[in-house]
């Protein structure tokens, strides 16, 4: 035991920074960690416009424009390249991006860490802290739609570039070099989004204010190329802005002039402006309570913007201090670049809501995180100062700062319990949409919420760029197909009713690629009276942890006894992991009829007409697909469906797998799952 004793006070040191860099480390590994669970390996909305490009590759027809054509108000050059790159060395893998996004995440924090060495003065042990609130920042999983979404590295390399070039030209290398990786960082970020113009200037003023460059001379020459370069690279990138993808791949527009939208609004109404400015830098801490994500990220944004003007004005009542100019310059910089973005997306942006309400979308959250890192050195910088200058506020400063750090750190636990749930979320959602992209080219009737990209997926699919591939046939083969009748209480086919309705003409069946996304019908099309059958129900896998990734309806083939899909819907509840709360805390209270845990969390609704289905007697099931097994798991009860006359009918046939001959395909004496006594009494 005084051995052990004797040892600690040698140990601890090694000990206490293990500790410390395990802590640095964790927000690195958890958004990894989230990605590698989460990430779905299919192309969303703009993802399919790069299907084009990589076309143009394989047939030798790509060219120099086709890296810089306008989409919207953005010349992507950079993304265009590295969406070229991942094609051609990962093939089919489009969660690589969503890792290149980490990558690019977890660069940023490496040039947070030294820019925080270089403007503290301290060593490792002293700052380590700020290093960690900075890390739970830049990781959080709120940012799940810029992570998540294989394209959208294109804003995660923002804060790199940035970071970058402030570093490089703080840095000891030559003026020439500093110079070169400047420009280099500034030109790759305005080939990312329009936003990264913002860092062509925002280093300038550590050129001229800080002692980063040394001698007029100096930052005369080193001013006027920077600028020359930058006033070509302007003069090329606003040269014919004019939006040149498909209007589905730019909020709609055709070829117009963009960024033009609302400034004049802007200008006329600087009160609406400044409400989605300030919401737009509250943004990525506004989730994970219950008050209005509107009002909190208000609130949030408008403390981080009166914290900024207070350090800048800080800066400014000390501005002949060169030490000081030297520590807070940097991060003023780099917090300047959330509020330009700000500013630069409501010019863009705040035409499409009335509201403003878009200023909070989720995509937009990375954009107001350098805001938040800098606030975190500035606070900390600017308390040390007073208490160097002021030793009699020492205990006030120091209470301040753990104050506010403690503040931050709950907020940021907050956020981080909601970005796991929205990650969550946003995979169970993008798993939907793979699976209904698997029956592309051999069914027409696939619901879903989210628009279908058919005809860019069928090129894709062509090029060997979907995994796994689309199927070429309907049969419920093609899947594993689970001997285990899901309980009543966790899957239900519910109804099946029959009804004569308008229909447009064509809707049973795709004969032709469309050019526009999924295939749709033309609003002017024919209609028509038909028979539709109206399904409902609800489907959660076994367990009850996770809803079903898709519902296909099957009748039996009866030359052979196998099942053959004819369509497929998607459960359009909310997200399963609201069942604890709605289930406890609504309970007495005024709530839509139906049961929460199964139509509130997991219902699906359908309709199908009766020319998908040849004329006769059709044994009709339901199935529900877990996409992480490739399994089926059938659910009760069934239906016999006869459309052999001008008059369709439709028989329920109960929950007897008898019924429809799948008796023998069921397992005998299958464990009861949860539910299953109450299921079958029903």
């Amino acid at each position: 035991m005084n051995n052990l004793k004797d040892s600690f006070p040698r140990v601890w040191p090694v000990l206490r920074l293990v500790l410390q860099w395990s802590l640095v480390l964790l927000p690195a590994v958890g958004l990894f960690l989230l990605i590698r669970e989460f990430g779905v390996n299919i192309p969303f909305l703009d993802d399919w416009m790069y299907i084009s490009m990589f076309e143009k590759e394989r047939a030798g027809t790509l060219t120099l424009h086709d890296f810089f054509m306008v989409q919207m108000e953005h010349r992507m050059a950079f993304v265009r390249a590295m969406m070229l790159v991942f094609y051609k060395v990962f093939p089919g893998n489009w969660t690589i991006h969503m890792f290149f996004s980490w990558l690019l995440l977890a660069l940023t924090y490496v040039n947070v860490g030294l820019l925080l060495k270089k403007t503290t003065g301290q060593s490792f042990r002293v700052w380590w802290p700020l290093l960690v609130l900075a890390g739970l920042t830049i990781f959080c999983p709120v940012q799940y739609r810029v992570v998540l979404w294989s394209m959208m590295f294109q804003v995660a390399a923002l804060g790199f570039f940035l970071s970058g070039a402030l570093l490089a030209i703080m840095s000891g290398l030559p003026l020439w070099l500093r110079w070169i990786i400047g420009i280099v960082c500034a030109s790759l970020a305005t080939q990312c989004f329009a936003s990264g113009i913002l860092v062509w200037l925002l280093p300038l003023p550590l050129v001229w204010f800080t002692p980063a460059v040394r001698g007029l001379q100096a930052r005369i020459i080193f001013t006027t190329l920077w600028l020359a370069v930058f006033a070509v690279t302007m003069q090329l990138y606003f040269t014919n802005l004019v939006n040149e993808v498909e209007p589905m791949f730019a909020y709609k527009q055709g070829e117009e002039e963009t960024m033009r939208k609302d400034v004049g609004g802007m200008i006329k109404d600087p009160g609406r402006t400044g409400s989605y400015v300030f919401r737009f830098l509250g943004n990525h801490l506004s989730r994970g309570s219950s008050f209005s994500m509107m009002d909190v990220s208000l609130v949030i944004g408008g403390v981080s913007f009166a914290l900024y003007v207070v350090a800048f004005g800080y800066l400014l009542g000390h501005w002949r201090r060169e030490e000081l100019r030297a520590q807070l310059g940097p991060w003023l910089v780099f917090g300047a670049y959330s509020i330009g973005t700000g500013v630069l997306v409501a010019m863009g942006r705040s035409w499409a809501s009335s509201t403003g309400d878009n200023a909070i979308a989720p995509r937009y959250v990375i954009h107001a995180v350098p805001l938040t890192v800098a606030l975190i050195a500035l606070v900390w910088i600017i308390a040390q100062d007073v208490i160097a200058r002021r030793p009699e506020m020492k205990v006030g400063a120091r209470r301040f700062i753990l104050q506010s750090g403690m503040a931050l750190l709950a907020v940021l636990i907050l956020s981080w319990a909601q970005g796991w749930r929205l990650m969550d979320m946003w995979h169970s959602s993008r798993l939907r949409g793979a699976v209904n992209t698997r029956f592309y080219n051999v069914l027409y009737q696939v619901e879903d919420m989210v628009p279908a990209n058919r005809d860019h997926a069928r090129r894709a699919e062509k090029m060997g760029l979907l995994n796994p591939p689309m199927l070429k046939d309907r049969m419920l083969s093609n899947f594993r197909l689970q001997p285990s009748l899901l309980s009543s209480n966790t899957a239900n086919f519910r109804s099946m009713k029959l009804s004569l309705e308008e229909v447009k003409k064509g809707r049973e069946k795709d004969d032709a690629e469309s050019p526009d996304t999924g295939a749709t019908i033309e609003a002017n099309a024919e209609a028509q009276q038909q028979w539709v059958a109206q399904v409902e129900g609800f489907a959660c896998l076994r367990g009850r942890n996770r809803v079903a990734d898709g519902v296909f309806f099957t009748r039996r083939v009866p030359e052979t006894g196998a099942w053959e899909i004819f369509h497929v819907v998607q459960v359009s509840g909310m997200p399963l992991y609201l069942f604890d709360m709605l289930n406890k805390d609504t309970q007495f209270v005024h709530v839509p009829s139906g049961h929460i845990a199964q139509d509130g969390l997991a219902g699906f609704t359908g309709t199908f007409v009766m020319t998908q289905l040849p004329p006769g007697v059709h044994d009709i099931m339901a199935w529900a697909y877990d996409a992480h097994e490739d399994s089926v798991y059938p659910m009760a009860p069934f239906y016999q469906l006869d459309n052999r006359g001008p008059t369709p009918r439709v028989k329920r046939l109960g929950v007897d797998p008898a019924s429809v001959h799948i008796s023998k395909f069921l397992k005998k004496k299958q464990p009861a799952e949860k539910g299953d006594t109450k299921a079958a009494a029903e």
